[in-house]
């Protein structure tokens, strides 16, 4: 005889994952989860602290992160596709900014959690 799973009231069904549920319930979960994803790496956090002294073109901006410019355009290319950076072209050079206020909203608020 095959048992019945059980199911809590206020939560997931027994046997399944939490964020699976949280995110069948609130579809918005996963655009936070992939903000988080964003400033988790070092690289995009340094990068994104440049940003709010103002505009930059990718080249400066590599120099500013120390990485390569190869490299910043691959950071660049999932900042822009979460929001976080625009950019425009001026000729061969490409600028990039960030919306100040978001950004810094964010990295302040985490900087404040982090520092002792």
């Amino acid at each position: 005889m095959r048992r019945k799973r059980a199911v809590k009231k206020d939560g997931p069904p027994a046997g399944r994952p939490l964020l699976t549920y949280v995110e069948q319930v609130d579809p918005g979960m996963s655009g936070l989860s992939d903000l988080f994803f964003s400033l988790s790496d070092p690289t995009r956090l340094r990068m994104l602290f440049a940003l709010l002294e103002g505009e930059m073109c990718v080249s400066d901006l590599a120099r500013s992160a120390g990485v390569s410019e190869s490299a910043v355009s691959h950071q660049l290319r999932l900042l822009r596709s979460r929001g976080l950076v625009v950019s425009r072209r001026a000729g061969r050079r490409v600028y990039v900014s960030v919306s100040p206020d978001v950004v810094q909203a964010l990295l302040s608020l985490g900087l404040e959690h982090v520092r002792p």
